[in-house]
Parts: structure tokens; C-alpha cells; sequence
């Protein structure tokens, strides 16, 4: 190990960033500090609204200034020098089109007014272009398909770019690169263009290199040289460095020049890092805004209804397979246009939020009480089935039906997405031994997780990083900084679990007989008849 002592991990989220100073010598955090984006997630520009397009645009340069106030914040006590890396994770699929000196479009004033120039945040779709990519993969037998069960989700770089290039097409044609914005911030930081295999390899059709032009060219004509344009860049593995801190980067971050900086990563799949999650049968859960779930195992398997797997991808000599689902998004989605104004009066009367007032009020109701079973996909369904397009469905209402009621019903709703996933991998043959979550929900909703943990019947244990992913971010720096390897970077800083949820024995039963009715009206209208409740 260098005398460096501490490493820096910056993780950008959906609505934030925040930066951790860790310890190189045991994995402590010494300091945090965070800032909300100033613009925030915006919609399409006045004046751009285009009907059928479902876009949450974002401003790049919120990210930069996050970036340069946290890591100065939360190194202004230290010498740079004791600075032994940086890292930092993103949210994935969050991509946006570039000049050829990395300048995003979206700050050229020709294109200010022209929605596709800005940041597609990871929630934004693209579903006509999303099945154009998909089919040509499938005629053309793309390899890399079968690593996502041959699907390829509308989130993607891949349809986002070419929705950008069909409705956009100035803006298409002004792009040099097409980048995940992790990729592009650390290229900024390095004076290199480069990108991640961990974003390439699970979303990005990149399996020891990109599919051949006759692919991209079934895709489109006009895709024709595009690996030798937007998608251009050194691919990096994980566990090597991306490059070093440039002089003009440096500068701006108050930083040593030539301090190593680690490849993006996702913001999911860093975790597993911070959890120390390297035993096959090891799954980390995210608990957010969306849920992800990191499956490690020893051996390949050839899973549908799942996110994506790549051997190598987060841990060098393991195979990770990912599945997701949308769950916090979700429970605003009711708490913001749904919940009546009483509910809110109350609340703010009791001096508490919607959400802890709902959750009071649920506390004690028993499995399946409300008399409700919720299909949770408001902005379609991820996994197992994989089709953007579907819409939510509450089934068992009246007009007896209870605020809190519903609420009890769409706790119960992500549970149930979540044995569906779980008992998915397992049909596949892969292990699901060990469930560690971490994220905000995690944290602060223990009435969820116990849910989960009985709908599961399997425990939960709660990470005991606040700042999980900022945490992973650190530990991957340190692995390409001043450990020799991810899996001696782990075992120096990573941290353990506090908190477990253990199943109550009476509720796991319950939710037997409930999770058997999710499952039928899940296939029956997922699977059987999605055209009753496609948009």
C-alpha cells in the first residue's frame, strides 16, 4: 500500500450527488458531504413536446458543479497528496450526446432548445426504437443478447441514441460521442475518452467488443460508422485504472495531479463493494427510487427475465446477474397524485411526512387486510417480463377502499415483484443465499423491509454503510490506487450489516397463499392478455 491514506468515492443519483472521504486502513469514513442538482429533472422544453415521447431531461453541468463542491467539501481539511484515488458511480442508462472536446450539446446555443441535446435521464424511454434494436440483434444473433435473456430494454444507450438521431437528427449529426454520463465525467477527468466495461458490458451490447457493423447497420443505414463515431472510446475492465487526474481537472477538484481516477460504475452494482459481497449466492438489493438486485455466482446460467449477466462485470472471477424493478417511484407516484389532501392536513398537523403518517397507519394490518392486489408498474414492468409498456392495475377496490389500504397493497405489491425476481433466478438454477439491502428505503422504511423479509421468507440484513454506493466507489478507487485488486481493496474496507429483518413465521404463511393470486394476475396480464393494460 502507498502512504496515501484515504480514497474518494462520488456517487450520482437520481436527483443528487454526494462524495465520501474513506479510509484506506480499514474501510472508516472520515468525512461526507452532498448537493442536490440545481435544475433538478426537468420535461421537455416549451415548445418540444412531442406526444408518445416519455423523456426526464437532465442538465450536465449540475453534475459538474456537484462533483467539484462535494470533493471540496469533503477534502478541505486534508493535503490533496494523502488523496490515494478517486472513483465515482452513476445512475445507468443516464446518456447524452457530445462535441468532439467532450462539450454536451445541450450548452451550444443551437441546440439549447432541443430536448434530445440534453441528458436522457435513466428513466427515460424509448420503445419503438428500443424494439428496432432488439429485432435487428435477434436477426442478426447478436452473442451479447443471450446475457439479457434477449431482451434489450427501451432504458438503454443504444435506443436512446437512435431516438435522438430519428427526431433529432441536427443534433445526431453534431454528435462526436454518445456517452453514459459516468463515462463522460470520468474522460473529463482523465483528458481521455474512455469508457466503463461495467455500463458497456451490462446495458451496451459490448461482450470483448461491440456486435459487427452489419448489426448496427440492420439497425439503421445511417449506423453505418457509428464505432467509429459516437461510440468511440477505450473500454476499460474493471479492476484497472481509467487514467489520472489532468492538470486543468485537478485544479477544479483541488486534487494532486496524477491521482489515479477508477472506471465509472453503476450505481447498483457498486454496492456490492461496500457490502463485501463476494461469495457466490451473495445478492445486494437496492431499495430506491428503482430496485436492483446483484445476484454473485461461480458459474454462467442462461437466465429470461432478467436485466442482464456479464462474468467480470463488478467482481473479477464471478458471474453478476441483475434484475430490477421500479418501487420508489411508485410510492410517490401515489404519495404525490393520488393521496387525498386529508391525509396531507393530518400529517402536517402531526408534524410528520405523508409517507411515515401512512406507514403509521399500517402498521398493524395483517397480510393481504386491505382486500387489494396491485400490479406496480406505473412506468412499465421491468423484470421478469420486460415490457415498458405495461401499466399499473389495482384490482379489489370499492368505495369503502381506505388511503392506507392501497398504501398496505403497493408494500405488499414490491414484495411480491421481488419474489418473482428472486424465485426467477432460482428456477434458473442460481443460488439466492444471502439478501443484503441498502439504499434510502432500506434505511428508513422498516415496515417495507419487513414485508419483504416475510413475503421472501428469507432474511434481510441492512448494510451498515449510510453511503453505500459512494463507499463502493471509494473501495474501487483504492483497488486500482494502492491495493493490489478489487478482492484485496474489499476485504480491507468493506463494510459489515447492522440491521436484519428475520421472517415472522405467521405472516410468511399468509403471503403464500397472496404471492399464489399476485403471480396469477401477473401472468394473466403480463403474460396472457398485455394488451388489456398496454399504453
Amino acid at each position: 500500500m502507498t502512504e496515501k491514506r484515504y480514497a474518494l468515492g462520488v456517487d450520482f443519483g437520481t436527483l443528487s450527488a454526494r462524495a465520501v472521504l474513506v479510509r484506506l486502513d480499514g474501510g472508516g469514513v472520515e468525512g461526507s458531504a452532498s448537493l442536490p442538482y440545481a435544475h433538478g429533472v426537468f420535461p421537455l422544453p416549451e415548445g418540444a413536446r412531442e406526444s408518445g415521447r416519455r423523456l426526464e431531461l437532465q442538465d450536465p453541468a449540475d453534475y459538474l458543479e456537484a462533483l467539484e463542491t462535494t470533493v471540496r467539501q469533503v477534502t478541505r481539511d486534508i493535503d490533496p497528496a494523502q488523496i490515494a484515488g478517486i472513483g465515482i458511480d452513476f445512475t445507468s442508462c443516464t446518456c447524452l450526446p457530445l462535441a468532439e472536446d467532450l462539450t454536451p450539446l445541450c450548452r451550444m446555443e443551437a441546440f439549447r432548445s432541443s430536448p434530445d441535446a440534453y441528458v436522457k435521464l435513466w428513466r427515460s424511454t424509448a420503445l419503438e426504437e428500443g424494439e428496432r434494436v432488439r429485432q435487428a440483434a435477434e436477426a442478426r444473433h447478436v452473442a451479447w443478447l443471450r446475457n439479457t435473456g434477449g431482451r434489450v430494454s427501451a432504458e438503454w444507450l443504444l435506443p436512446k441514441m437512435l431516438e435522438t438521431m430519428e427526431h433529432a437528427p441536427r443534433v445526431y449529426e453534431a454528435t462526436a460521442y454518445y456517452m453514459e454520463a459516468g463515462d463522460w465525467l470520468v474522460s473529463l477527468m482523465c483528458g481521455e475518452k474512455v469508457r466503463s466495461e461495467n455500463l458497456a458490458a451490462f446495458k451496451n451490447f459490448y461482450l470483448d467488443g461491440y456486435p459487427d457493423r452489419a448489426f448496427f447497420r440492420a439497425v439503421s443505414p445511417e449506423w453505418d460508422d457509428v464505432l467509429a463515431g459516437p461510440l468511440r472510446g477505450r473500454v476499460v475492465r474493471v479492476g484497472e485504472k481509467a487514467g489520472v487526474l489532468t492538470k486543468d481537472a485537478a485544479a477544479r477538484l483541488g486534487l494532486c495531479e496524477g491521482t489515479p481516477v477508477a472506471a465509472a460504475m453503476t450505481d447498483a452494482h457498486i454496492g456490492v463493494l461496500t457490502a463485501g459481497l463476494t461469495s457466490p449466492g451473495d445478492m445486494l438489493s437496492i431499495f430506491g427510487t428503482s430496485a436492483c438486485h446483484i445476484l454473485q455466482e461461480d458459474h454462467e446460467a442462461l437466465p429470461t427475465g432478467i436485466a442482464g449477466w456479464t462474468r467480470d462485470g463488478i467482481l473479477p472471477g464471478l458471474w453478476s446477474y441483475e434484475a430490477n424493478q421500479l418501487m420508489g417511484d411508485g410510492f410517490e407516484c401515489f404519495v404525490q397524485r393520488f393521496c387525498p389532501e386529508r391525509v396531507r392536513r393530518e400529517a402536517e398537523q402531526n408534524g410528520e411526512s405523508v409517507y411515515a403518517a401512512l406507514n403509521a397507519a399500517v402498521r398493524d394490518m395483517k397480510p393481504g387486510q386491505s382486500g387489494l392486489t396491485v400490479l406496480d408498474w406505473f412506468g412499465g414492468n421491468r423484470c421478469v417480463l420486460g415490457d415498458g409498456a405495461l401499466t399499473g392495475v389495482i384490482a379489489g377496490l370499492t368505495h369503502r377502499t381506505e388511503p392506507a389500504e392501497i398504501w398496505h397493497a403497493l408494500l405488499e405489491a414490491a414484495a411480491f415483484s421481488m419474489r418473482m425476481i428472486r424465485d426467477n433466478f432460482t428456477h434458473f438454477g442460481l443460488r439466492v443465499k444471502r439478501i443484503v439491502a441498502m439504499g434510502g428505503l432500506a434505511n428508513k422504511n422498516a415496515l417495507l423491509m419487513q414485508i419483504v423479509s416475510d413475503v421472501l421468507n428469507q432474511e434481510i440484513e441492512i448494510c451498515a454503510a449510510p453511503e453505500g454506493a459512494a463507499q463502493g466507489s471509494a473501495i474501487y478507487a483504492a483497488a486500482v490506487s494502492a491495493y493490489a485488486g478489487v478482492a484485496e481493496a474489499v476485504r480491507a474496507m468493506a463494510s459489515g450489516t447492522g440491521l436484519i429483518y428475520r421472517p415472522r413465521a405467521d405472516a410468511a404463511a399468509a403471503y403464500e397463499g397472496l404471492y399464489a393470486r399476485f403471480a396469477a394476475l401477473h401472468d394473466l396480464l403480463g403474460r396472457e392478455h398485455p394488451e388489456l393494460i398496454r399504453r
